[in-house]
């Protein structure tokens, strides 16, 4: 069989005959002679090099465990002789189904709502290539919310020789940071026009006119578009950029990932299709079909979902992401109905099919499920045939790994198989097709058998770089031999030849020395909470204490469930599970946790958000400082403690200040002010998303008491020190956290008057006339003792 060149080796020949047909599409080749050009090389089954006219060299692999010795037996090129997709489309699916269904997408409810065949998509493209013409050469943003409409503006582009921005929809609940977002990318690749659709058009003027909207860019909705004359005969050559796919926005440095076509070709058609082509194989149907959720401005979304179905000829079904978070179940539903045989989702998305479906239509047509952009979970998929199988689903759960910087697709498993190493992990990849290498990046060299190290990758579909970035040490690392490599930022090993991904280099968490991967945390919080804590929405990073790094995690919390609660069990899991005890544990609202535009958790953005108090905390844990690597949980005081007790002499008889987010450090520091003979003015903790109301009315109450002292926790008085420095606090009022207290000398044995104010309870401060309780040490004996516990053990009694 006819297989290509080593990726990187050799340049294709240009024998090849233009079309006058479907967009200056080439022909295929009529003989195989045509076809052995020099950028291919063929194998017979066996895999020895066959000779030939103009065969290269495949690229000699030495003796350390890499991934790409030998492409697959199974493996062949799609459409060889076509140098970009729109040759692939133009050339071969387009009038080879021509007047056949591509795209049906439905709505909320599962309804139809466009349907669309291969020649109207390929001709609602060139209408729109003429219309945008002005703009041959440039970028374009692509501002839209997930629809059909999208598919035809993209293709509009690549036949326009137009570089797409596809950029993500404005969230009309966070506009003025997603107007910045969009500012920054407009910024950074110079865009003069955005082309979207009369949703996010409306948006922008009505409740978009309140704010400012990046200079200098032109806005047109793509049904205002309509074609001015022909199409030119010339279409963009390999080396023109399709896309650029920008994988951080939210930052001043926003990078866009330089995807040209010959890029998006070759990982179409020499990764994505004959994967794909594996998977369907022996299907009794004339053509393969899928079904998708994804959004196309996610590469998974946009390549795999979308470019390849339509150059490999497939039908599609579509639904909004939207749709499927609130209605996950319509996904397999939609699935049986149209009896799809792929699809395609990060884990979390199986995960919630998992747990919410109850009953759907016979699954037995689907062949396979492709799983990536996230941590692969053997139990996910464990749990996924449990509810499934009883309608018939027998599909192969197919893993992969694969990232923006190599157009999408790297490697896939054919199964859900665990490392011996690691149970935990999963393998993402077996049969190679690009070369593959494990590297301590410090040394550049490669490592030994199932040795984690970076994960370096060289084949046609790695991308140009950053726009208008020096990036080379990234897309063109070397590890010797002339050949370069992406290095790929993702720490992995290859064990008895198989991939395995432990998580970003970046992310790794390091704590006495220890090295910890972010993404083992993250599962472990998320399945002690699976009910409480939105899937795919936990963050774990590490924050300097000044000591040394210790482990906070943030997640988004579900409306009405207990936050104290779940705490605790993340702490447990993630101690249990890791071996590593959380320091800080923060409930977050829904939808407030950072992520990219691909939908992946940006932790270190989500660090420095809390750091800056922006985030809409719920609750805020904090827990003790970790002792070992495996400590036991250790207990914090619930009574009085005595180094608060001496820590405070010099305040005894005043009035103190106890400004605490909840937890059982506030419990030591009031008993110790009982102790210590200080009136306890207990106070609510500063609200960071109403840093300045909350300010004023601790104010109010420090004039009305006259504390010279505030007592507080780690947590407020970072929040203080970083987002409070720009608001203006309390004057001459000491802050000192409970942490910081010590003793320094006996207790004095002159025990409290019982006519001594034990605490003042403020039941107003956001007023001006703030009202203090004075709650006497009789006061307080006195409900205790004839009061609470009386009526306690009454209860216990009648309960016995």
């Amino acid at each position: 069989m006819v297989v290509p060149r080593a990726p990187g080796i050799g340049v294709r020949g240009d024998g090849l005959r233009r079309s006058p047909g479907l967009g200056g599409g080439r022909e295929p080749p009529r003989t195989v002679k045509d076809a052995n050009t020099s950028r291919f090389v063929a194998f017979p089954s066996g895999g020895k090099i066959v000779s030939g006219d103009t065969l290269s060299v495949y690229h000699k692999i030495g003796t350390m465990p890499v991934a790409a010795a030998m492409p697959p037996s199974w493996w062949k090129q799609y459409c060889p002789w076509a140098s970009t997709v729109l040759e692939v489309a133009g050339g071969d699916s387009v009038p080879r189904r021509a007047d056949e269904r591509f795209l049906t997408w439905c709505d909320a409810k599962g309804n139809e709502e466009t349907l669309m065949t291969f020649k109207e998509l390929w001709d609602r493209a060139e209408a729109i290539a003429v219309s945008i013409a002005d703009y041959r050469g440039e970028r374009v943003l692509c501002c839209f919310v997930p629809g059909a409409e999208f598919f035809g503006v993209f293709w509009g582009c690549l036949r326009a020789a137009v570089t797409a921005v596809p950029v993500y929809p404005p969230d009309p609940t966070k506009l003025d940071k997603a107007i910045a977002k969009l500012g920054l990318i407009r910024d950074a690749c110079g865009a003069r026009l955005c082309l979207t659709d009369d949703t996010v058009n409306l948006l922008r003027l009505t409740k978009g006119l309140l704010y400012s909207w990046p200079q200098h860019l032109e806005w047109r909705t793509a049904s205002s578009l309509s074609a001015r004359g022909a199409l030119p005969d010339d279409p963009a050559a390999a080396s023109f950029l399709a896309f650029l796919q920008f994988t951080s926005g939210t930052t001043g440095d926003p990078k866009g990932v330089m995807i040209s076509h010959a890029n998006l070709v070759h990982n179409v058609c020499s990764v994505c299709i004959p994967l794909s082509q594996q998977g369907v194989e022996g299907s009794p149907r004339g053509r393969s079909s899928g079904i998708s959720w994804l959004p196309g401005y996610h590469d998974m979304g946009l390549i795999y979902a979308h470019i390849m179905p339509y150059c490999w000829g497939a039908e599609m079904v579509y639904t909004s992401p939207l749709t499927f978070l609130a209605h996950p179940e319509l996904w397999m539903t939609l699935a049986a109905r149209y009896r799809v045989e792929f699809t395609m989702s990060p884990d979390f998305g199986y995960r919630l099919v998992a747990r919410r479906l109850k009953k759907v239509g016979v699954l037995s047509s689907l062949r396979f499920c492709m799983t990536g952009a996230e941590r692969v979970r053997e139990s996910t998929y464990e749990e996924l045939r449990k509810v499934l199988e009883p309608f018939g689903f027998n599909a192969t759960i197919v893993p992969a790994y694969g990232l923006a910087e190599s157009v999408v697709g790297v490697c896939v498993a054919w199964g859900v198989r665990t490392s011996k190493f690691r149970p935990d992990l999963v393998c993402c990849g077996t049969e190679f097709i690009v070369d593959i290498r494990i590297v301590d990046p410090e040394t550049r060299t490669e490592q030994p058998h199932a040795t984690p190290g970076e994960i370096w990758v060289s084949s046609d579909s790695v991308a140009g770089g950053y726009w208008g970035k020096d990036s080379d040490d990234i897309f063109r690392a070397d590890l010797g031999g002339g050949r370069k490599y992406l290095r790929t930022g993702d720490e992995g090993f290859i064990e008895d030849g198989g991939l395995y991904v432990c998580g970003r280099r970046k992310d790794m968490i390091i704590v006495q020395g220890e090295n910890y991967y972010a993404d083992d945390v993250e599962i472990a919080a998320q399945d002690a909470a699976q009910d409480e804590v939105r899937p795919g929405c936990i963050a774990a990073f590490a924050v300097d204490n000044g000591d040394e790094e210790d482990l906070v995690i943030v997640y988004e919390i579900r409306k009405g469930k207990d936050a104290a609660a779940v705490a605790r069990r993340i702490h447990a899991a993630v101690r249990s599970g890791v071996g590593l005890g959380p320091k800080r544990l923060v409930a977050i609202e829904e939808r407030n946790i950072l992520k990219t535009t691909s939908g992946k958790i940006r932790r270190r953005a989500t660090r420095d958000a809390l750091l800056a108090g922006s985030l809409k905390v719920v609750d805020d844990t904090l827990l003790e400082k970790r002792k070992s690597k495996l400590a036991k949980k250790r207990r914090a005081p619930m009574g009085p403690r005595r180094d608060d007790r001496t820590s405070l002499e010099d305040y005894r008889g005043e009035r103190v200040l106890c400004c605490f987010v909840p937890g059982a450090e506030f419990f030591g520091v009031f008993w110790g002010c009982l102790r210590a003979e200080v009136t306890a003015v207990p106070v609510y903790p500063p609200d960071p998303t109403k840093l300045e109301k909350a300010i004023a009315k601790l104010g109010l109450v420090r004039d009305a008491c006259g504390a010279r002292l505030c007592l507080t926790d780690d947590t407020v008085n970072l929040l203080r020190l970083t987002k409070g420095l720009f608001y203006t606090w309390p004057q001459h009022l000491e802050w000192r956290t409970a942490s910081s207290l010590s003793a320094r000398g006996p207790l004095p044995d002159d025990p409290v008057a019982s006519s001594f104010l034990a605490f003042l309870q403020f039941t107003s401060g956001s007023t001006g006339d703030p009202k203090g309780v004075m709650i006497s040490h009789a006061n307080l004996h006195h409900n205790v003792c004839h009061f609470c516990i009386p009526l306690k053990e009454n209860a216990i009694l009648l309960g016995s």
